[in-house]
């Protein structure tokens, strides 16, 4: 199975950058989205690596909405493409303080 750093492995992630740490590289990605919607988690089935250009989801709601929702359906990842001034390019604080709070979440439901 094919695994986030796998991913980042390939030619057209060459200028990624990681946001949510190292810890998630090996997480297996079984199926590719593209997603510009607030509620896009709810569709997921677990280890999707999302790609969003951020478009619909600009408000700090949204944002957050996103985010958590990928979290909750255990996606292995997102990325945001570059498509002018929605990018969801880090970093950004919001999107930071998202990631820790999620980790702290994970780290403490396995204790």
């Amino acid at each position: 199975m094919i695994t986030i750093h796998d991913v980042l492995l390939r030619p057209a992630f060459k200028d990624a950058s990681i946001a949510a740490g190292r810890r998630g590289l090996d997480r297996a990605v079984r199926w590719v989205h593209v997603g510009e919607i607030p509620n896009l988690g709810q569709f997921l089935q677990g280890h999707e690596l999302v790609l969003t250009t951020g478009v619909g989801v600009t408000s700090s709601h949204d944002r957050t909405q996103f985010v958590t929702g990928l979290i909750a359906a255990e996606a292995a990842g997102f990325t945001s493409v570059w498509m002018g001034e929605h990018v969801l390019a880090g970093p950004q604080p919001w999107l930071k303080n998202l990631l820790v709070m999620a980790r702290l979440s994970a780290e403490t439901s396995t204790m």
